[in-house]
């Protein structure tokens, strides 16, 4: 009932408004309020001047009372249109400060100035939602969502469309450069490991170690790398295929000339024996002039074979001279060719570490990364201080700073994985890099080996001159041992005359035979040094691995023959 009566009397006095005019301002309402409770006193005052008795006390008591309703009136406006909706606006500005934005505030049927203010404390309301939905979708980054498209003027706006583009473009370039980098990572992973393989394989000897992947990768130098060492190891398996097989060819022309130098032996002990037998017998020339006749017959058809094998024994040292001379062109031909490998190899090296450059420009580009994850943090700086700038509404957008930070923060670590990953990479083609060195070393060795063998050429092709020389003067004493002993034949009839100087000539030529078998002694024993170096240099050879057809078709030697006396 009494609630019923003050909205009643509410209603009047909102007429009385309407009426009088004063309902569109508060201060006209407050100053109507105060007026009639000033004109009220006023009026007491005058009363207590002009009247008195019982008309006194009546107009002072209906002054009173229209005071009393004055002072009601103006305690009703002030609460109902001024305090309570800016109480009202008050508690909403704490929630919205608290980062409630959605609080509902009360409506106002009057036009007046707390209405306005109600009407701008909703439009900043609608303004702080809109900015936050917004904030919201780029902390997700859900550059596409509708809110963005909602205008926000002023400052705050501008700045969440900045804000927006920046991280959509450092969003997609972080996702290209990151696929870019990953792919590349791969590649050169898949690359070195191949590279450490086939290289680990080829320094333990096995020359068909090639590289056969196939890389994904835009860069030509992968492919550039993978081709200079595919041609380096099958250069090498040839060069050393061909050095085996002149190796087995020296090894049989050892055989060879060490048959030949026997034979050779065998028929100076032969001409050392009949050199005897015409001692012995021209001692007996006197006693026994017929039996010399015969023996210097005998003697003839010997001296003939001598001089036959002793051309045979020219014929054979001279090939052997020149094999010597073929095997060691092929030999130099064979450092040469190790030149150009260690050459080779040094240009894999350098590919290598052009590799390794290619590494360290990665690193720039995770520099590049770091350098926009930096960038990135300074636009949540940024967005903080914009923030800090809006006071309480720009807690939204503090919000959006935060999970900028946090994904500068993510990027960098990113950014860290892949620097570690990189340097694992360099690790992989730093011990390649040793894998290469150790096969130039190896290629080193073999050429030294093979230069060693070399000079043993160059021995054998010296010891050969001379053992031609030495046949060559064999030869010639054989010749005149022919004619003297077919001057003997003819001169039969003399020889107790002559007998004395035979026996001296006979002599000579022991000596001479004698000096000879000792000089075939001597290069027997080199050409048996050089058939065990050769043998050194098959066991060296036969550790490494070639394909047949580095190989290729063997060469064969074939051994002169050499006719002896008993033959």
């Amino acid at each position: 009932m009494l609630t019923a009566l003050v909205e009643q009397y509410k209603s009047v006095i909102r007429g009385s408004l309407d009426i009088f005019g004063v309902s569109g301002s508060v201060e006209r309402k407050v100053l109507a309020a105060v007026g009639l409770q000033f004109a009220a006193s006023v009026a007491l005052a005058v009363v207590s001047l002009v009247a008195s008795g019982t008309v006194r006390f009546v107009v002072t008591g209906v002054l009173l009372a229209g005071a009393i309703v004055a002072f009601a009136n103006t305690v009703f406006i002030t609460r109902e249109d001024f305090v309570e909706p800016i109480t009202a606006m008050a508690a909403g500005a704490d929630h919205i400060a608290a980062g409630e934005l959605d609080v509902e505030l009360p409506e106002s049927e009057r036009d007046d100035e707390v209405a306005e203010l109600l009407s701008s404390f909703r439009s900043m309301q609608s303004y702080l939602l809109t900015v936050s939905e917004q904030a919201d979708a780029l902390s997700r980054q859900e550059f596409d969502a509708d809110v963005l498209d909602e205008d926000v003027p002023g400052t705050f706006g501008q700045s969440l469309e900045k804000m927006a583009a920046s991280m959509d473009d450092y969003t997609t370039e972080l996702k290209t450069m990151t696929s870019d980098l990953e792919r590349r990572s791969q590649a050169l992973n898949d690359l070195v490991v191949a590279f450490g393989d086939a290289a680990e394989r080829a320094k333990d000897g096995d020359l068909t170690a090639t590289i056969d992947e196939d890389f994904d990768a835009d860069d030509e130098q992968f492919d550039a790398v993978v081709e200079n060492y595919n041609d380096l190891v099958t250069t090498l398996g040839g060069t050393v295929a061909t050095v085996a097989a002149f190796a087995e060819d020296v090894d049989e022309t050892s055989d060879h000339v060490t048959r030949s130098i026997e034979e050779i032996d065998d028929a100076s002990d032969e001409i050392s024996r009949s050199i005897q037998e015409i001692s012995a017998g021209a001692s007996q020339q006197a006693s026994r002039h017929d039996d010399v006749a015969s023996e210097m017959n005998t003697l003839s058809a010997t001296v003939e074979e001598i001089a036959a094998t002793a051309e045979n024994a020219a014929d054979t040292a001279e090939k052997a001279t020149q094999r010597g001379r073929e095997g060691r062109a092929d030999a130099e031909q064979a450092i040469d060719e190790l030149d150009e490998m260690e050459a080779r190899i040094d240009d894999i090296a350098v590919a290598v570490e052009s590799l390794v450059d290619q590494i360290s420009e990665i690193d720039d580009i995770v520099e590049v990364i770091t350098d926009i994850a930096e960038q990135t943090n300074m636009l949540a700086l940024n967005a903080s201080i914009e923030a800090a700038r809006a006071d309480a509404s720009g807690d939204g957008f503090a919000v959006v700073a935060d999970e900028v930070k946090t994904l500068a923060e993510e990027t960098r670590d990113a950014a860290t994985d892949v620097s570690d990953r990189i340097q694992a990479v360099q690790h992989e083609a730093s011990e390649t890099v040793s894998d290469v060195e150790a096969t130039n070393q190896q290629v080193t060795d073999s050429a030294a080996t093979i230069e060693s063998a070399l000079r043993d050429f160059e021995d054998i092709v010296d010891v050969l001159g001379e053992v031609n020389a030495s046949i060559q003067e064999i030869s010639g004493a054989t010749a005149e041992q022919a004619e003297t002993t077919q001057e003997v034949v003819d001169m039969v009839d003399e020889v107790a005359e002559v007998s004395e100087q035979t026996n001296e000539e006979s002599e000579a030529v022991a000596a001479a035979t004698e000096e000879q078998t000792a000089t075939i002694t001597e290069v027997t024993t080199e050409v048996q040094e050089m058939a065990t170096q050769t043998d050194e240099l098959r066991e060296v050879l036969a550790e490494f691995e070639v394909t047949e057809d580095a190989a290729g078709p063997s060469r064969t030697v074939s051994a002169p023959t050499i006719t002896t006396a008993d033959d």
